[in-house]
């Protein structure tokens, strides 16, 4: 056995081998997790020596003599020894002097995927006064417990309903708790944690590789005027850079000059073309003069035109004047309705034969549909649709909006349109459909197919026409105005001042199932490595700008800790960013928007980002899911039931709240029903409590399709 190295002066002061055994005995007696102080071993060394020397000076006394004598002495010694190692070894253990601190530990601590129905265990060191733990006990977010004592010094707060996933809960027990004999925790004692993470979505399988992409055909120079398909989709018509307008085998070859030069509008009728050159509109046998034309269109086979403040027939009879100056128009297939855009750039419609104008908000480009039933547009939000209804009789005699034989008086402006929510057209009672994200719109083109071509600076992209849908890129960024033939399967467009024809087959591509659960998850977990590069192949060039204004990375801190899907929908993704810092998190909102280039790869396109909100501290929201009647929102916290009936907005109209104490779920049913795929504007209010009376952390999203 090994032996506790000796200390020659300790030997020689204590000069007994049964004092010395007793010495070497406690010197190598080692209490559980104690290692007493080195000050405090060598105070004690001190104190001994000089105890040894106090007793061996001169004494005058009976009594003090006595006490020199040798035995007498050493065993004093000895008891010294362990009296001070006892005191020590007291000392170390115990905090404050010779009483047991007081504290709680709970296997759950820092745990990063506990259970959501695991019960926290919470264990003291002393046995408890119940009642005073159970008063002094709380957890953040709120939800409902109950207790149930194993032992004097084990509580196990059990959750009335399963915790919220993805979400770091905390246990406080405040210093107001004690022991049944009195003693006070020393300090509030804190057990934090994480829940599991949120059920992954099943991801289909990634779409097939896109089909080779057939040879651009090249057809002549050209201006900034779209190409016009001819209405058997055998010829093209372009405008060249000469002014000339010429037209083409759609195939390629020799172009036809149709006229000469100065031609400044095109349109294509049942008798072929009609143009404006040098003022002057010619189709077929027609020829009008009329200055300002901004659109060209035919009603029962005859030539109308919208100019800057007037829509009028070839003859020059005025069907209807605007209440304001027009800067561009578009005339629906039968001639019956009028889209333009205003100075200001708000988008309204004019119903020739009811001689009515209504606005739809602030546009950019925009294009009728074949039925000239739906009306295509770039707003804010992205490409809408809105439904006007059923055609209008033929304008084709039909009154003037404004007498003929005397000068046009400008009718009343009809009254402002609702603006609301972006997607509704309340002036109308029309709906209109949000179909994509995509932004920054040049030019729209419908075709019999339901699909819409949309002109970006990104390039041409297919979209549904028929709802929610992620754009298929068919053209690359050089490409300009595009045009669907009639048949719906062939595209005219421009490209660097050259005119084109390109057999399309965007339709197949845009039925592949989504892979964009895949695309956020290998974005995230990107981010979350700490990966910029790898986090950059998932961005397009927007997506690049976007994210040169946001942080790609959490670098410093708070970092990145976690990530969740608040909502996802078909094009865009809500992720909750959790952010940590000393063991406090908070939450940021992105939202993510996404295309399919021409390699068939999705990528993330667009992003807009909340402003950090710590949690913890107010009922939150963790995940927001689209039903065929309404909206599902699960929370973090028990709530108050008694505040969710009148806790939440939808768009704006009434709604029935249904709470799920179980599941921490509302479930919200609009009382009238909304449009199908309409842009929906949901709201939490801070009126909405939870079980200890924290306001909600209030919240707007827009969501689409209820």
């Amino acid at each position: 056995m090994n032996q506790t190295p000796g200390d020659r002066e300790l030997d020689e002061v204590l000069d007994d081998p049964g004092l010395i055994s007793l010495a070497q005995g406690l010197s190598r007696f080692r209490p559980d997790a104690v290692d007493p102080d080195r000050a405090f071993q060598s105070e004690l060394r001190r104190r001994l020596l000089a105890e040894s020397w106090h007793r061996n000076q001169p004494r005058r006394s009976l009594w003090r003599r006595a006490w020199t004598m040798p035995n007498l002495a050493w065993a004093g010694a000895a008891l010294g020894i362990i009296l001070i190692l006892g005191v020590g070894i007291e000392a170390v253990i115990n905090k404050p002097f010779g009483v047991q601190q007081l504290t709680v530990t709970s296997p759950v601590s820092n745990a990063q995927a506990a259970d959501l129905r695991q019960a926290i265990e919470l264990n003291f060191t002393r046995p408890m006064d119940r009642a005073s733990v159970e008063h002094a006990l709380s957890i953040a977010p709120a939800v409902a417990v109950s207790y149930t004592w194993t032992s004097p010094t084990s509580l196990s707060v059990v959750p009335v309903y399963p915790l919220a996933p993805d979400t770091r809960y905390q246990v406080t027990v405040a210093s107001t708790a004690h022991s049944s004999s009195g003693q006070a925790l020393g300090g509030a004692a804190k057990v934090g944690f994480v829940t599991t993470p949120l059920p992954a979505s099943t991801t289909p399988p990634p779409p097939p590789s896109p089909p080779p992409t057939p040879a651009p055909i090249k057809l002549g120079s050209a201006t900034g005027l779209a190409p016009l398909w001819s209405q058997d989709g055998k010829r093209v018509y372009v405008v060249g850079s000469a002014g000339d307008l010429e037209s083409y085998p759609a195939a390629g070859g020799i172009a036809t000059q149709v006229a000469p030069d100065q031609v400044q509008l095109v349109a294509v009728g049942p008798a072929g073309p009609a143009f404006w050159r040098a003022g002057v509109l010619h189709y077929a046998s027609t020829q009008m003069a009329v200055a300002n034309v901004l659109a060209i269109g035919f009603a029962t086979g005859q030539p109308l035109v919208a100019t800057t403040a007037d829509i009028r027939t070839a003859a020059g009879k005025v069907l209807f004047t605007l209440p304001e100056a027009a800067a561009s128009a578009a005339i629906s297939s039968d001639g019956t309705r009028v889209a333009y855009l205003n100075g200001s750039g708000l988008l309204r419609v004019v119903d020739l034969a009811r001689a009515t104008d209504i606005s739809l908000g602030q546009a950019d480009a925009y294009a009728w549909s074949p039925d000239a039933r739906h009306l295509a547009f770039g707003a804010p939000l992205g490409v809408e649709a809105a439904d006007l209804g059923g055609a209008s009789p033929t304008p084709t005699g039909t009154p003037s909006a404004t007498p003929a034989a005397t000068p046009p008086a400008t009718p009343a402006a009809p009254p402002p349109a609702s603006t609301g929510p972006s997607g509704s057209v309340a002036e109308s009672g029309a709906t209109a459909t949000v179909l994509t994200h995509l932004t920054g719109v040049k030019s729209l083109s419908w075709n019999v197919a339901s699909e819409i071509l949309a002109s970006t600076g990104e390039g041409v992209f297919s979209l549904k026409a028929t709802g929610v849908s992620t754009p298929q890129q068919i053209l690359p960024a050089a490409a300009g105005a595009a045009e669907w033939a009639p048949a719906g399967s062939d595209v005219a467009y421009l490209e660097s001042s050259i005119a084109y024809t390109l057999s399309s087959n965007a339709q197949a591509s845009l039925s592949n199932p989504s892979d964009q659960d895949e695309v956020v998850k290998g974005f995230m977990d990107a981010r979350l490595a700490g990966n910029a590069p790898l986090a950059s192949t998932f961005l397009d060039a927007n997506g690049v700008t976007a994210y040169s204004g946001l942080a790609l990375l959490y670098s410093a801190k708070p970092s990145l800790a976690r990530y969740s899907i608040l909502l996802s929908e078909p094009g865009v993704d809500v992720a909750r960013l959790i952010l940590e810092q000393a063991n406090q998190d908070s939450a940021v909102l992105e939202s993510m928007s996404f295309i399919r280039d021409l390699n068939g790869k999705l990528l993330v396109d667009a992003a807009t980002a909340s402003a950090p909100r710590p949690l913890g501290l107010s009922p939150e929201v963790v995940s927001v899911k689209v039903l065929a009647t309404g909206v599902a929102l699960q929370f973090d916290s028990t709530l108050q039931a008694s505040t969710v009936a009148s806790g939440f907005s939808l768009a704006g109209a009434a709604v029935k709240a249904t709470y799920n104490a179980g599941t921490g779920t509302v479930t919200l049913a609009p009382t009238a029903p909304l449009a199908l795929d309409h842009v929906v504007d949901l709201g939490v209010k801070a009126s909405l409590t939870d079980i200890a009376g924290h306001p909600a952390a209030p919240l707007q999203l827009q969501i689409l399709g209820v």
